[in-house]
């Protein structure tokens, strides 16, 4: 039944050509360190390049081992029976006011899902999007 979930966001998503999911399998993934840290500033709605987007900070980050896994994990199965690729990355790239912006850490030079956004990012990259708006969280270990 998993399987064929993430067949079905693969297939909507139109990444089901074999290439493109095995480049998916070898994007860096780096759940975030388990580290003490304290946050220097926020800046809202920064342009962030998703090259630089490299795990996830949640509690469940370190059982993924790639982004394609992160994708399966996505529980939002309305969201994939309403939407196609085409509007996925239309709300990816255009957000309706309503939402909310997507929020990532950033720490030694890279991004980590935080909070809001783990969908639209996790989409978002597995379409090799090349950037979005999203809420940045500076931050320095203790």
């Amino acid at each position: 039944m998993k399987n064929e979930c993430l067949q079905k966001k693969i297939k909507i998503l139109g990444i089901e050509k074999k290439e493109k999911i095995n480049k998916i399998k070898k994007l860096k993934y780096i759940p975030f360190p388990d580290i003490e840290y304290k946050e220097l500033r926020i800046e809202e709605k920064q342009y962030i390049r998703l090259d630089k987007l490299v795990g996830l900070n949640r509690p469940d980050a370190h059982r993924f081992k790639n982004w394609l896994e992160v994708l399966d994990s996505l529980h939002k199965m309305r969201n994939f029976n309403e939407y196609n690729k085409e509007k996925f990355e239309k709300i990816i790239l255009e957000p309706p006011l309503i939402d909310n912006t997507p929020q990532v850490i950033n720490f030694e030079n890279n991004y980590y899902i935080d909070g809001e956004g783990k969908h639209r990012l996790t989409m978002a990259k597995c379409l090799g999007l090349e950037g979005v708006l999203a809420d940045v969280i500076h931050i320095e270990e203790y």
